[in-house]
């Protein structure tokens, strides 16, 4: 009887872990204040935020939100491309609205992205720079600037930037 008890509960267990997913979020490049997750579509390289409507696939370990149902069966037929193409943001440090914040990894000024802001794809990951002068710094050693993210404190503030509504360390707003 003990044996069978034993089996049964093994077979349970085994089944548990082969139905449970351990998969780890692939292109969410964040997680705001309200615990929702921010990703980057890999097919159609859109921003979007994951709700419970979000199509996913698992794929070696982790797991790739879409912006759209139709994305789903293109990731899947080919998911080495979508991933190799994929490049998520690496320094956005907050989302109002539809603005995003950067943190620049040279000054570490946060920065309001926009259409003509310059950045540097580096492992997968997209890095905005709060100017042209940034870039070749970056390009040069990015690692090194990276790894200081969240480390240094910015330039002085000026206090009517955007930057202030997210808590400047500058000024205090």
């Amino acid at each position: 009887m003990k044996k069978n008890f034993i089996l049964l509960a093994t077979m349970i267990a085994v089944f548990i872990l082969h139905t449970v997913s351990f998969a780890v979020d692939g292109n969410v490049w964040l997680v705001d204040k309200n615990g929702k997750k921010h990703f980057t579509c890999p097919v159609r390289g859109n921003d979007a935020v994951v709700d419970e409507d979000t199509k996913y696939s698992d794929y070696k370990g982790d797991r790739y939100y879409f912006c759209s149902p139709g994305c789903k069966p293109a990731f899947e037929a080919d998911p080495v491309k979508y991933i190799e193409e994929m490049r998520i943001p690496g320094n956005v440090v907050k989302v109002k609205g539809k603005k995003q914040y950067f943190n620049c990894p040279i000054t570490s000024e946060i920065g309001k992205l926009k259409k003509d802001t310059p950045f540097s794809d580096y492992n997968g990951k997209r890095y905005y720079l709060c100017c042209p002068d940034c870039k070749p710094k970056f390009d040069a050693n990015p690692q090194e600037y990276i790894d200081s993210l969240g480390k240094k404190t910015g330039k002085q503030c000026d206090k009517s930037s955007d930057c202030c509504t997210l808590g400047c360390t500058s000024c205090g707003k």
